[in-house]
């Protein structure tokens, strides 16, 4: 009794905290507009979806997956889209599936967040994704994955990227992140600058 109260508990306040919102979204399940602009002090800024790389070759065969979508997240301060070793997320996630966000910089993988809920569907906002130490300008994206094998681990010949229902792949797009070189991290993650 005492675990279904702390998984209800545990999924009121996931979903009570997407009431925040998101920035680079309008909102929508499986919603995959560019972010706007952003101001170039903060160390971000979107670029055009032509101007990044290509996960084409990188990605197994995409499957559709109902009610999954992933965006960047932000408060309207864009400098809350990363954290030192992270980006930050919006994502929606059906009950009962094994879940992948996998992060890249080009064809290379950088970090992925497993997420898993029991019951049902769960919408989170600004969850961490990992990326590892990076300083310098990078472009980053997002892509939800099914977890095909159920391992909490990005498989890449196994696990398949999920497409809306008009085929097309449910991601974030491209951000170029201005990462700052030789700070250290504050006690909250941050570089000092950010």
């Amino acid at each position: 009794m005492r675990q279904r109260l702390a998984a209800l508990c545990c999924c009121l306040l996931v979903l009570s905290a997407g009431c925040v919102g998101q920035l680079g979204s309008t909102g929508g399940p499986g919603d995959t507009t560019e972010p706007p602009t952003t101001d170039p002090g903060t160390g971000t800024d979107t670029t055009d979806p032509d101007d990044g790389a290509s996960l084409n070759g990188t990605l197994a065969e995409p499957t559709t997956c109902d009610q999954v979508w992933v965006s960047y997240w932000g408060t309207g301060n864009t400098a809350e889209l990363w954290q030192q070793g992270n980006v930050h997320v919006g994502w929606t996630v059906p009950a009962n599936t094994s879940m992948l966000f996998v992060a890249f910089e080009e064809g290379t993988v950088l970090g992925a967040d497993h997420v898993r809920f029991e019951g049902g569907t769960v919408t989170a906002d600004g969850a961490a994704v990992p990326i590892g130490d990076l300083s310098g300008e990078h472009d980053v994206a997002v892509v939800a994955v099914v977890d095909t094998n159920e391992n909490g681990e990005y498989d890449p010949d196994v696990d398949r990227p999920c497409q809306n229902e008009d085929g097309d792949l449910v991601w974030t797009d491209w951000v170029r992140f201005d990462f700052p070189v030789g700070q250290p991290a504050d006690d909250d993650g941050t570089k000092t600058g950010a």
